[in-house]
């Protein structure tokens, strides 16, 4: 079966709820979560490179993005 036939559920409203009880549960991904919303607060825009660089590497880490070279991202 190719990924075109694939057969995905289509999500409801309940299982969101569910998924997002069990996401709260998880202490690390919440924790870091947090962190992401705190350095996006402090760095809002993308205006300068150096706090670009910062939330990219973050997101590159927290996120296993596999980003080897995060500058020319940035």
């Amino acid at each position: 079966m190719g990924i075109r036939n694939a057969k995905v559920p289509k999500p409801t409203t309940n299982k969101i709820k569910s998924w997002n009880t069990k996401w709260d549960k998880l202490d690390d991904y919440k924790i870091q979560e947090e962190a992401i919303n705190t350095l996006f607060k402090q760095y809002p825009k993308c205006n300068d490179i150096k706090s670009t660089i910062i939330k990219c590497s973050v997101l590159n880490d927290f996120y296993s993005t596999n980003i080897f070279k995060v500058y020319p991202v940035a």
